[in-house]
């Protein structure tokens, strides 16, 4: 639980667009959740009913709800990447600044190459959690 709370203080400079990929999920689920209710509908008042009148209105209803599903999931990605990309240069910022506070004797015993690849594997795998977790 410790670990996962100071995960998140990554996340407080950027509420907005964690509300707006949430939001943008909740819209995705919803929109997702019409099509079958529609196909319901065209099934049993339009065919079997033989109101063929209405057909043309529930392929419509059709096409808009798998639209905005699509567009409501594309939100949600392109905002999830922008809130990714940030937090991920904000750990950079942060370690890097770490590094440059580390002593030369610190530096003397580790291979350059070593440390580099920690950092940036590590904070590759905190940029997973955030693609993967949210």
């Amino acid at each position: 639980m410790k670990t996962l709370l100071r995960v998140l203080q990554y996340l407080r400079p950027y509420r907005l667009l964690v509300f707006g990929t949430f939001l943008s999920a909740g819209l995705t689920t919803a929109f997702e959740l019409i099509p079958p209710w529609l196909i319901k509908v065209l099934i049993d008042d339009v065919i079997q009913a033989g109101r063929t009148e209405f057909l043309s209105w529930v392929f419509l209803a059709l096409g808009a709800a798998f639209l905005f599903r699509n567009l409501s999931a594309s939100m949600r990605i392109r905002m999830n990447n922008g809130l990714e990309q940030q937090v991920v240069h904000d750990l950079h910022v942060q370690v890097f600044g770490a590094l440059q506070r580390l002593s030369i004797s610190f530096f003397e015993n580790r291979p350059t190459g070593e440390v580099m690849s920690r950092v940036l594997n590590d904070t590759e795998h905190m940029q997973r959690i955030f693609v993967d977790g949210l």
